[in-house]
This record gives structure tokens, sequence and C-alpha cells, in this order.
């Protein structure tokens, strides 16, 4: 049985790395890890000047392990292991530049050859051929920009300097993105621009901006770009549940449901129309409402029932046992009442017969909280002229003395 046969003479042998100097790897792994973890993994590649600064770190490191000094001691990890990493970076990026520096040469001198094809095809002359070598950079972006190097050639200079104005234009750039927009050479000082087979003829000597012929070619550069432009797709309408559950996500809304104080009507007929209902209160709902102003109008109408219940509370607290205005409280002549406003809340302590308020007092609601306006507003409320004869007088009418 004969041998086996591998060609692989002359090519890389890794394991002379790798099988030999393991150790030495792993400790530039190590300072790898530590960087990735102190800065981000790779961020050494985006590092602008990356080249000089690497190389600075890596004589920085050599400095100190030749003062004697093995570890460095930010990262605890030896300075040799530090050198080797800057090393390895500095080579990285010495090869990627001569990299995109040999792509860089090779597509000027693929596009060199492109204009040398073409002097050979227009102008079979040692003198043709030898024109494309001394044009200067801005004369072969212009001739890219214009498609033939009869365009560099040939056209005017008025021509050229034309279609230059005209690709400054918005318009002619989102044509230019769709690959539609073209110039062409008409006459002596003509120029024609065309987008696909529609053209726009006009004298390039009056095509300055301001001009009737500028003006011109700017609105049928509009018009063709309306035309080629995708049209929008009309947005479906959401339907009615939707809307409703958009709203329902609102917290005054769920306040309002929970409490069962607000119902969503929807009526079919010439004209739908769905609506908001708290009470009396009526909120129109339209495909083009306004989501904010539905939102200020429910909270104006929000119970918020923990901080009607706090200042009840409060007010229980207050009143002494026994005294006129506990006897009041008991009958439910005297009440506290929170009202939410998204200006000012307030809190109102009142004096009622059935549904009529016979005294009140106020107190804004303010960063002490609802017992301290409830506090106020009872302090006004027994300053009140007469206000012992007046409830005095209501526990009376009600058979309680």
């Amino acid at each position: 049985m004969t041998e086996g046969r591998k060609d692989d003479a002359g090519k890389p042998r890794p394991t002379l790395v790798f099988g030999t100097m393991a150790q030495a790897l792993a400790a530039v792994v190590e300072v790898a890890e530590y960087g990735a973890r102190k800065y981000a993994p790779d961020n050494w590649l985006l590092v602008p000047d990356g080249l000089q600064r690497y190389s600075d770190a890596l004589l920085r490191h050599a400095l100190a392990a030749l003062r004697g000094e093995v570890l460095d001691p930010e990262s605890g990890l030896r300075h040799t292991a530090h050198m080797a990493w800057c090393a390895l970076a500095v080579l990285e990026l010495r090869l990627r530049e001569a990299e995109e520096l040999k792509q860089g040469q090779d597509a000027l001198a693929r596009r060199e050859g492109l204009w040398a094809r073409w002097a050979a095809e227009r102008y079979p002359t040692a003198a043709g051929v030898a024109a494309v070598a001394d044009l200067s950079r801005e004369a072969a972006e212009r001739l890219l920009r214009f498609g033939t190097a009869v365009a560099f050639k040939r056209w005017p200079l008025e021509v050229a300097q034309a279609v230059e104005r005209i690709e400054k234009l918005p318009e002619a750039q989102a044509l230019q993105r769709f690959g539609l927009l073209r110039f062409e050479p008409v006459g002596d000082d003509g120029l024609a621009v065309c987008v696909e087979q529609a053209r726009y003829t006009v004298s390039a000597r009056y095509l300055n901006p301001g001009t009737l012929s500028w003006c011109g070619l700017v609105d049928w550069l509009k018009r063709t770009l309306a035309q080629k432009q995708p049209q929008p797709q009309p947005q479906p309408q959401p339907s009615v549940q939707h809307v409703i559950d958009e709203l329902s996500k609102l917290p005054a809304v769920r306040e309002l449901q929970e409490a069962g104080l607000i119902e969503f009507k929807w009526q079919h007929g010439d004209v739908d129309s769905l609506t908001a209902h708290v009470g009396a209160q009526v909120f129109p709902i339209t495909t083009a409402y306004s989501k904010p102003a539905f939102e200020r109008w429910v909270e104006s109408l929000r119970p918020s029932r923990k901080l009607q219940a706090d200042a009840e509370e409060t007010l229980a607290k207050l009143v002494n046992p026994g005294s006129l205005a506990a006897r009041a409280v008991d009958a439910g002549l005297i009440r506290a009442r929170y009202r939410w406003s998204s200006k000012q809340p307030a809190v109102y302590v009142e004096l009622r017969r059935g549904d009529a308020v016979l005294a009140s007092t106020k107190a804004k609601v303010t960063g002490d909280g609802v017992p301290m306006a409830v506090s106020q507003a009872f302090e006004a409320f027994c300053n009140l002229p007469r206000i012992h004869t007046i409830v005095g007088g209501e526990l009376r009418r009600g058979g309680k003395p």
C-alpha cells in the first residue's frame, strides 16, 4: 500500500506558533479580554489614529518592563503581554491599511483602463489616448458624472455648469437616487433633461436661478418626481373597538370604568359616531379626534375614590367626639369633598341639606397632601360667621338635637 500524498509544501505551518507558544498566546488573550471588559469588544478598531496610539502604548509597557516592573498596576497582567498585544494591534492596522490602499489603487487602475479604452475607440490616435492621462481629478469626476467623455470634451462650459446647478436641486437628487435622471447636449448651448422617455429641452445660456427657464424646469422636475414616486397607500381607519381599547388604557378611563361611570356609545347611520358619556357629560369621538383633548376632558371628571376616602377619614379625625361638629358629621350634614383638577386639585368642607350646599370652604391640595388641605378647609369652615347657629338649626331640623 502506497503512502498518502498531501501537497502542502510552502504553505504556512500554524503549529510553529500555536504548538510552542500556547502560554504566551494565553497571556495575550487575557489582555484582550481585559480591554473588552474595560471598553468594548473590538473597540480598538474604532480608536482614531490607532497606529500612533497603540505604538505609544507598546513603548510605554516596554519602558516599564525595562525598569524591572513585571505587572501592569492597572490590569495586574504582565507588561510583556501588553507589549505583545499592542504589537499585534499595530501589525493588524498596518496590514489593513495596506489592503485598503491596494484596493484603491486597483479601482483607480480599472477606471483609468476604461478611460483609455474609450479614448482608443473615440480617437484612434496616440494623441487621443494620451489625453486621458492628462485629466485632472476634477475633470475625471465630471467625466464620470456626465456619463461619457464626449460630455467632458465637447459640452460647452455653460451647459456643464447648468448641469451642476440642476444636480443640486432636491428634486433632481431624488430622481438620481431612482436612477432616472440623465442629461444630453442639444446643439451649441442646449440641454435636454431626461427622465426615462420624458425630455425637457432648454437653453443653458438662460438657465440661471430666478429666470423663467429655471422656474419652468424646476416645476417640470417637481411634477415628474411626483409621478415617479410611489403613491402612499391610504391608511385603514381604526375599528371602533380598537379606539375604545386604546382609550381604555388611560388611567382616568380605567378608574371611571371601575366605578361604572363611563360608557362608550357607537351609532351607525348616515353619519357614524362614537361618543363617550360620563353622566350628563358627552365627548364626541371621530376618526380625527384629539386624544390629548379627550384625556383632559376625562381627567376633569376623574372621581379619585381613594383621595375622597382620605378626605372623609381626615375630617372624622378632626372633630372632637360629642361636639356639635361631630354630630353634624355623623348625620351627614358636614362633608369633605375632594375635587380633582389637572390645574389645581382642591378639598371642600361643606354644610349640605340634601343636594343644596348651605356653606362651603375650600383649600388647595399642595405637596402636603389631602389631610393638610382638609385641616385648612375645616379651620376656615369653623370660622364662618354664625356657622355654629346654622349647624345647630340643621341638626334640630333633622331631629338630632
